[in-house]
């Protein structure tokens, strides 16, 4: 554009806005300035109360949250377990995982479903702790460890035992809440905890040893998990120790 037509168009706008014919305004209606704004406030709505109605129900609010939904230790974390931990009725508590913790096999979360990987192996364990003289599940606490699901094409095995080391906290707590005496521990729980040499050692000899979680040393056995293969294996040793202990 050249400077001559740029200064035509800067005059030409500059006259329409000085013009007071200007068109402001559809014909008949009133000029801008000679309309009159009045405010009339809204009349309040006379609306009959109902007598007997019940007052509007409070709002729910949440008391308890798990402490695995409210953990922060963790920042890498997916998701919380939905149930990590269930009570028993013995001091004895099942440390156990259902988590992915190898890519090339995802598990799914089932634990508002099933206490184990699957309703299969709950009825499995069920019936070696019959056998064993228990009468069942609900006998036992069980706790996942560590209580949350992570990304396992993210996580080595550094980052495990980090995660466990974090997650004896959630541990500690329901020793000293439950007065739990003696801890059962399956793998992939173990390694996390005692490492995979120091694992398969424990799980083939099923000697007890001191589990330290905080201050205090829990005895403690570690097992195998049951496969209907191979059966129960040293667990069924460990079980009847127990059962003569409580």
């Amino acid at each position: 554009m050249s400077e001559a037509i740029f200064a035509q168009i800067v005059r030409d706008v500059r006259d329409s806005l000085n013009d007071e014919d200007m068109v402001s305004h559809w014909l008949g209606e009133p000029a801008p300035l000679d309309m009159q704004i009045v405010y009339r406030p809204p009349a309040k709505a006379n609306v009959p109360v109902a007598s007997g109605l019940p007052e509007a129900a409070p709002s729910k609010t949440f008391r308890h949250i798990p402490p695995n939904f409210a953990c922060g230790f963790c920042p890498e974390r997916m998701y919380p377990v939905k149930r990590f931990m269930i009570t028993g009725k013995l001091p004895v508590l099942v440390l156990f995982f259902n988590g992915s913790v190898t890519p090339t096999k995802i598990r799914p979360e089932r634990s508002d479903i099933c206490i184990l990987a699957s309703k299969e192996e709950d009825a499995l364990f069920e019936q070696t702790l019959r056998d064993s003289g228990f009468s069942g599940m609900s006998d036992f606490y069980f706790q996942q460890f560590p209580a949350c699901h992570f990304n396992p094409q993210r996580s080595t095995m550094s980052d495990w035992q980090r995660r466990a080391n974090h997650c004896t906290e959630h541990v500690r707590a329901t020793i000293q809440t439950h007065g739990i005496k003696h801890i059962l521990v399956s793998s992939p729980s173990s390694q996390f905890l005692l490492g995979k040499e120091e694992t398969q050692r424990l799980t083939t000899s099923g000697e007890m040893f001191s589990l330290p979680i905080g201050s205090e040393s829990i005895p403690a056995n570690a097992f195998k998990r049951v496969d209907p293969r191979t059966g129960p294996g040293v667990l069924s040793n460990i079980l009847a120790d127990i059962r003569a202990k409580y």
